[in-house]
């Protein structure tokens, strides 16, 4: 299982704001399935790891912001 960087949640947000307004490519959809099942498997492993959801990328944003 893979964790989602705060890059690559940056990018499911602008593939997924694309898709909605109808603009993203085919090349798009395909990295905004992957990164789906990418967000998918990182909520999953922080359940079970007993973070709420995303626990590591608040945290990095935390220490970017901070550092």
């Amino acid at each position: 299982m893979m964790n989602m960087t705060s890059e690559q949640f940056d990018r499911l947000n602008i593939l997924a704001e694309k898709s909605l307004n109808e603009v993203a490519t085919g090349y798009e959809l395909e990295e905004l399935s992957s990164l789906l099942t990418v967000w998918n498997e990182t909520v999953e492993l922080n359940l079970l790891s007993g973070h709420p959801p995303l626990f590591h990328i608040i945290e990095e944003h935390q220490q970017k912001s901070t550092g």
